[in-house]
């Protein structure tokens, strides 16, 4: 559990949080936060268990509520979780609505929403331990997609930028030791 506060500059933040470590003995985390700021109030509930699905396979998910938009986000994988592993894994989503306001002078004056959609996949591999040294690879690939649609009130419409949609790959080495 956690208060937080902060006061400076005319602004004040501050959050709670509620966190349980090892729910009814399973080691799965659930917390449960509340966050306000000048700008933006957020609640998130979040969960995790390493072993959801068997030895080593955990799932993380959250669910997020602010005054500009909601989102969640799910993953489920198999991590690197000892120097002799040779394999790891893991799929990742992520979605994300918000409303992006424009400002003259301190008044808001137009607006868009936003839609955001990431996906990620990756597969890792290891030889195993090597002495003191691991060596480890990472072998992904991420989408990123931005969506834009113009303001739900016709007094806030605004320019609205163009879609957006991203591929990448990626190769990443690793070392422990």
């Amino acid at each position: 559990p956690g208060v937080q506060g902060n006061v400076g500059g005319g602004d004040s933040e501050y959050g709670v949080e509620i966190e349980e470590g090892n729910l009814l003995g399973t080691g799965a985390r659930v917390a449960l936060s509340q966050r306000n700021k000048r700008d933006r109030d957020e609640t998130r509930l979040s969960w995790r268990n390493e072993h959801q699905f068997g030895r080593w396979i955990g799932l993380e998910a959250q669910l997020r509520d602010s005054n500009d938009g909601s989102g969640w986000a799910a993953a489920v994988g198999q991590p690197f979780y000892a120097q002799g592993t040779h394999r790891a894994w893991r799929l990742s989503l992520d979605r994300q609505t918000s409303v992006e306001p424009f400002y003259a002078y301190g008044d808001k004056v137009a607006e868009y929403r936003q839609r955001n959609r990431d996906v990620e996949v990756w597969w890792g591999a290891s030889a195993g331990s090597d002495g003191n040294r691991v060596r480890r690879w990472l072998f992904g690939l991420r989408e990123q997609q931005r969506r834009f649609l113009p303001a739900t009130d016709p007094a806030l419409a605004g320019p609205v930028p163009a879609d957006l949609r991203m591929i990448s790959r990626f190769l990443k080495p690793g070392r422990s030791s």
